[in-house]
């Protein structure tokens, strides 16, 4: 079981917010999974913060991936459009963090929106996940 713990260095600016969620999606197999580019698998449908949302793993990246990087997109599956501010971290298969991006903000518009967001991140596969 994990503890997460929050240290502000300095003043936070008033638009940050205290409510913060974490949820862990694992992808077991990694090493099994194809490398063909833009194939991929999704996670099942998980709620967080009262939306439900998906990933989608690219181990072999998508057509707009740097070759040999793997991508992953988040999407949001619920009937609300929603404005988030989210960050991410991968770890390997021995729980050490490999990647980490600090927090952006994004509009994930509703499912079935035309202008529904699939917000996409790529790293180097050469990692051990």
């Amino acid at each position: 079981m994990s503890i997460y713990n929050i240290v502000d260095v300095g003043t936070p600016s008033d638009d940050i917010s205290e409510d913060w969620s974490t949820t862990v999606v694992r992808f077991h197999g990694f090493a099994n999974l194809t490398t063909t580019r833009n194939a991929y698998v999704e996670s099942p449908k998980f709620t967080c913060c009262g939306y439900q949302w998906e990933i989608s793993l690219y181990p072999g990246g998508t057509t707009d991936s740097l070759e040999g990087n793997v991508a992953f997109g988040l999407k949001n599956k619920s009937n609300t459009s929603v404005k988030i501010q989210y960050g991410f971290s991968i770890r390997d298969s021995d729980g050490k963090e490999v990647v980490h991006e600090e927090s952006e903000t994004d509009e994930f518009y509703a499912i079935g929106s035309k202008n529904q967001m699939l917000s996409s991140q790529t790293m180097p596969s050469g990692q051990n996940l």
